[in-house]
């Protein structure tokens, strides 16, 4: 026989085969109250009917591509890229990456124990390394102002001729 559920308002589906030590048939779950002799309640006439609110269709709205588009605040990099004076930095970057000396090797004395010699040869290495790096940023940061630099800009930057 199904036992009643207080919590939904229905009943337990009737049990299964029994397991060997589970609880007997008609035992309350711990913690939950015992069901009640008499059965559900019944539910007042009414309570059970739920009005639905009227489905109001709004008629879709088309959006102006002007008001959409998010103006973006510029940044360093553009604002330089757009400066009249970009491709005058450019060139200076390029040319201080083809002017600019590599690392000397370090003088190492005979005299000098061999841990210490080999670390101020990787130290030189590393310095070698990282000079390379640098020196390549420099001559990509250079060409990109060269590149991007806009005729009008180039023009701005030229004096004004008097007529």
């Amino acid at each position: 026989m199904p036992t009643y559920n207080p919590y939904y308002g229905g009943y337990y589906p009737p049990a299964g085969p029994q397991r060997p030590g589970a609880r007997p048939v008609g035992a309350p779950y711990p913690g939950r109250p015992l069901p009640r002799p008499g059965g559900p309640m019944p539910m007042p006439p009414g309570a059970m009917q739920m009005v639905q609110p009227p489905l109001v269709v709004q008629p879709l709205v088309q959006v102006q591509p002007e008001k959409c588009a998010v103006e973006k605040k510029p940044n360093a990099l553009d604002a330089l890229i757009k400066h009249p004076v970009a491709p005058v930095v450019g060139g200076i970057l390029v040319l201080a990456s083809y002017f600019t000396e590599e690392p000397k090797p370090p003088q190492i004395p005979h005299d000098l124990p061999d841990p210490t010699a080999k670390q101020w040869q990787m130290i030189y290495q590393q310095n070698l390394q990282r000079y390379e790096r640098r020196m390549e940023l420099l001559q990509t940061i250079g060409l990109t102002l060269l590149g991007y630099a806009s005729t009008q800009a180039v023009l701005d930057a030229l004096p004004k001729k008097s007529a």
